[in-house]
């Protein structure tokens, strides 16, 4: 009876998580996530790294996926692989003072201004990403996002 048991929770839980992403598109969560992603998307292919507007939005972003993600139970399937992306993108560039997700949660659109290291931390990923697409952190980000729905 017990490997019966634990056939069907496996069963069950591989199609709920299929179901799951199916129905990913309603969640607020993966919506930002999504938007944040079509931003850094955008980002390859244009230096924005001056566009206000942009750099703001980018940063309204980053904060709502903050948190949303503080509000999502630890069990739920995208809390490990989304904090592990908020992880890697909050960090960078390692060895930094002032990280990128510093800029993104503190200061970016604050009082009408953006810092310039946040504006040079934005011209460097496109740039890095213009001279090799396929290695790029942006890619990379991008891709990791890409595979929470």
């Amino acid at each position: 009876m017990a490997e019966q048991d634990q056939w069907i929770l496996s069963f069950l839980h591989r199609n709920l998580t299929r179901l799951y992403r199916f129905l990913g598109g309603k969640d607020q969560c993966a919506k930002t996530a999504r938007c944040f992603g079509e931003s850094l998307r955008t980002l390859q292919t244009k230096d924005r790294s001056q566009d206000y507007v942009f750099l703001c939005e980018l940063s309204r972003l980053w904060q709502t996926l903050l948190a949303q993600t503080s509000q999502l139970p630890q069990n739920h399937p995208l809390y490990t692989p989304l904090l592990k992306v908020i992880q890697t993108i909050d960090g960078y560039p390692e060895g930094s003072t002032h990280s990128l997700g510093y800029y993104l949660s503190e200061h970016a659109g604050e009082a009408n201004w953006v810092p310039f290291p946040y504006m040079e931390l934005m011209q460097s990923l496109h740039k890095a990403h213009i001279k090799d697409p396929a290695h790029s952190t942006l890619a990379k980000w991008v891709k990791s996002i890409n595979q929470l729905y």
